[in-house]
């Protein structure tokens, strides 16, 4: 990397910023990585702490950056951006008129958690639409829903939007007197949340070291 930045120094004819190139090299090297990955400067490692606190519960919303792009990658079921129509898979162009392609992903996060009662304006573009959609989506205090559980011609369905720690005991209470002998999964739009929630909700229905499935149940998603 040294090399790269000694090299665009001697070659640009204007002077370049040091400090802009690394943040941007850093920022495409985590790009590079997976979309979950951050680079967060030094600077703001405080604020980036307190917007990942937040997290999706003012706006519902989670966003995903991959080769530079923006996009939505799950909506949580009731909340203000499902509410505003944000959908799965839609690309977030704009976020309160910059480009999201300049913006790094720590700071698209601090954008989607910021006061109660403001507003994110975001540019999208749905391959079914046209042209760009602008959306206000205006930030509330949002708790995910409950785990909910039916019926659909005699088999159970249970759809989940989101894990954190007592998510397996509202799973268990959920399901509690079901007899069938296939359940459903549905875990759409779920990404991100509690590793060990999700793990208390998995030991439910599996087990044995490679979490091999109960007898009783057969689980898709």
């Amino acid at each position: 990397m040294e090399e790269v930045l000694r090299l665009i120094r001697g070659s640009y004819v204007e002077e370049v910023d040091g400090r802009g190139l690394m943040a941007g090299a850093l920022d495409g090297v985590t790009d590079a990585l997976d979309p979950f990955s951050v680079y967060v400067p030094a600077s703001e490692v405080e604020s980036y702490r307190a917007a990942r606190e937040i997290g999706r519960r003012r706006s519902g919303l989670l966003v995903l950056k991959e080769r530079g792009t923006a996009y939505v990658a799950a909506v949580d079921r009731g909340s203000p951006a499902a509410e505003a129509g944000l959908k799965q898979a839609d690309i977030v162009s704009m976020i309160n008129g910059r480009s999201s392609r300049e913006m790094p992903l720590w700071e698209v996060r601090r954008q989607l958690a910021g006061p109660v009662g403001s507003e994110v304006l975001l540019e999208l573009v749905r391959p079914s639409e046209e042209d760009p959609i602008e959306i206000g989506l205006v930030l509330a205090e949002n708790e995910p829903l409950p785990p909910e559980f039916k019926e659909v011609r005699g088999i159970g369905v249970l759809t989940i939007s989101s894990f954190d720690a007592g998510t397996a005991a509202l799973v268990a209470e959920a399901v509690a007197g079901y007899e069938g002998d296939s359940l459903l999964v549905d875990l759409r739009g779920v990404a991100g949340g509690s590793v060990a929630g999700a793990y208390a909700v998995a030991g439910r229905f599996a087990q044995g070291d490679l979490g091999s499935l109960c007898s009783t149940a057969r689980i898709a998603h």
